[in-house]
This record gives C-alpha cells, structure tokens and sequence, in this order.
C-alpha cells in the first residue's frame, strides 16, 4: 500500500504535550510527540467508528533512534486501495481509550469525506437471509455459489440493507 509517515518530537510520555496524539516509539523509547509539528497530518486520523474499518496500518518500520531528541517517526501504510476525499482510519488499540475519556464511539464517515464500512460476515448474511425468507413466506428456497459469492462481497453499514442487498442479489439469481 502507499506508505506514509507518523513523525514528531521523540519525549518521555510524561514530557509529552498532545498526548492524545502521541504514538509509541522504539521498545523504551518514549513516544512520538506531535504537538505544534507543522504539516504532520496523520495526528488526524480517526478511529474507525462501530460499522466502520481500517484502512490504514502501522509497520515495524521506525525513523530515529531510542532516545534521540530530535525528530523521530513511525511508518504507516494503506492496507487497502484510498478513494479521493476518503478518511484515512487508524484503530486506536482499546475500547478504553474512549472510555476513559468519557466519549461515545461512533462511526466518523460523512456523505462529503466517507469511511470504509465494516464488511458483514458471511454467516450473519446468511442468517439474515434466512430470516428474509422466512418472514416472506418463501420457503424452499436454495443459494448458489454466485448467491454466496455476493453475500461475501456485500458491505453495507445497516443489517437491514444488507438484508435488502442480499435478497436482491438472490432474488436476481
């Protein structure tokens, strides 16, 4: 994917400034700081909300050394193909990171700067398939390969689209 670099001054977390920002460094080497580093975008990025994905990932790839007291960095790279306009997501590693500061998660896509949406699982496809038919009354029937090959492509950010999404797709088989 296309890589990128998260970069600021190396501190110690407790010199640190933007802590909510601040990104480990090397194994007791601090954290990356980027507080008032001009032009570092990628303190930016959001946590991927609870319909949402990733699309970012941080490598083993460091600049700098352990305890330098210049500038130091951290490679990121795409782990997937970025539209123009999209977010760039970064998992933020805990549920806890938003719990201790008493913020709801939620999804951060907008209609003018959109995130990926979380792919549905295979299984629940077909659960809610399943569950379709049944309140349809349309017993009996049967999926084909090309059927779960769509459900296994479907991302849809509601259950009920994708419900509505697979059941075309079936229904178009």
């Amino acid at each position: 994917g296309y890589k990128m670099v998260y970069w600021g001054k190396r501190v110690r977390w407790r010199g640190c400034k933007g802590e909510d920002r601040a990104m480990s460094f090397l194994q007791n080497g601090g954290v990356i700081d980027p507080f008032e580093c001009v032009g570092q975008q990628l303190q930016y990025m959001a946590c991927p909300g609870p319909g949402e994905r990733s699309n970012t990932k941080c490598t083993d790839v460091c600049f700098g050394k352990t305890y330098d007291t210049r500038l130091v960095g951290r490679e990121f790279e795409t782990s997937e193909p970025v539209k123009k306009n999209h977010q760039l997501l970064q998992w933020y590693g805990s549920k806890d990171w938003f719990e201790t500061r008493d913020i709801p998660r939620t999804n951060v896509g907008t209609v003018e700067y959109p995130a990926p949406q979380r792919r549905q699982r295979v299984r629940k496809a077909l659960k809610d398939l399943n569950t379709a038919e049944a309140k349809e009354g349309a017993g009996g029937a049967t999926m084909d390969a090309t059927a779960t090959k769509k459900i296994k492509l479907t991302t849809a950010p509601e259950p009920a689209a994708a419900t509505a999404a697979t059941a075309a797709a079936t229904a178009a088989t």
